[in-house]
């Protein structure tokens, strides 16, 4: 299982350390402020966000990191792979804020981008990096 790590490691960090980044992008380019981005400067922002997301995402990367077990133990085509391998990523993120987002009334245009941010950098991470494939077989 030690031998399976590195893609979702990967995944996982490139989500943690660039969404922030990414939403305060957005919110600049968007001239937004919200409640959590207005309590720090830019830099204080950033490394408060890590650490939060941080703590909070550890599930999903561990639950990517058995399903990257999985799926790359099997024959299929790369493209399959990774498809699945997005498709986990993408609804493990989306469950992680529907549980830290479900229990408000009023969701704020701040947590869409937020959502937004973390989906994009885990879609970008799955696509981007390489997935172990299973050598084939040949028959002489």
């Amino acid at each position: 299982m030690l031998l399976y790590y590195k893609y979702p490691l990967k995944v996982w960090l490139t989500s943690v350390l660039v969404s922030p980044l990414l939403y305060l992008l957005i919110i600049e380019m968007g001239g937004y402020r919200d409640q959590y981005a207005a309590l720090f400067s830019g830099w204080g922002y950033y490394v408060v966000a890590v650490m939060v997301s941080t703590l909070f995402s550890i599930p999903n990367w561990l639950l990517l990191w058995v399903c990257y077990y999985f799926i790359s133990k099997t024959t299929w085509p790369l493209i399959r792979k990774k498809v699945l391998l997005l498709t986990a990523s993408l609804l493990l993120t989306v469950l992680l804020f529907v549980f830290y987002i479900g229990g408000q009334e009023i969701i704020s245009a701040g947590d869409y981008v937020t959502v937004v941010s973390y989906m994009l950098t885990v879609a970008i991470g799955c696509m981007s990096y390489k997935v172990n494939t299973v050598p084939s077989i040949v028959k002489v």
